[in-house]
């Protein structure tokens, strides 16, 4: 992975860290460092799933479905602490409930972008690579 991504990963995105640390920590005491490797292999998996579900809802243009999606997201980046995942996430929600498609068009690439990043740094971590699978 590139320095700068791996940067832009660990640093501050927009106002917050890209990983809550405390969070991923907590989570890798709570399940075992043993279990983190399955969970990375989930979480990456949900987070594939979920930005899918977000675009396809965007080209069939159905506000509800992206919402519903992006909510999904939003949970799945907040159990392993992964804040600008959340965030993206949290304003692709809001959008979809107001049923305003436009900004939803530009944070879908960040999206892909941010959840690239984070699962190269997971990956990194947790399962002695930065290939995103």
């Amino acid at each position: 992975m590139p320095e700068n991504a791996q940067q832009l990963i660990c640093n501050a995105t927009s106002d917050q860290a890209a990983i809550d640390e405390d969070i991923l920590a907590t989570l890798q005491d709570d399940l075992s460092a043993e279990m983190m490797p399955e969970v990375i292999i989930a979480f990456r998996t949900e987070v594939n799933q979920r930005i899918k579900g977000v675009a396809q809802a965007l080209l069939d243009e159905d506000c509800s479905a992206a919402s519903h999606h992006a909510h999904a997201l939003k949970g799945t980046a907040a159990t392993v602490g992964a804040r600008a995942l959340y965030n993206l996430a949290l304003r692709i929600e809001q959008a979809g409930r107001n049923g305003d498609l436009m900004p939803m068009h530009a944070w879908i690439e960040q999206l892909r972008h941010q959840a690239l990043l984070l699962v190269e740094e997971l990956n990194r971590r947790y399962l002695g690579t930065g290939q995103p699978t």
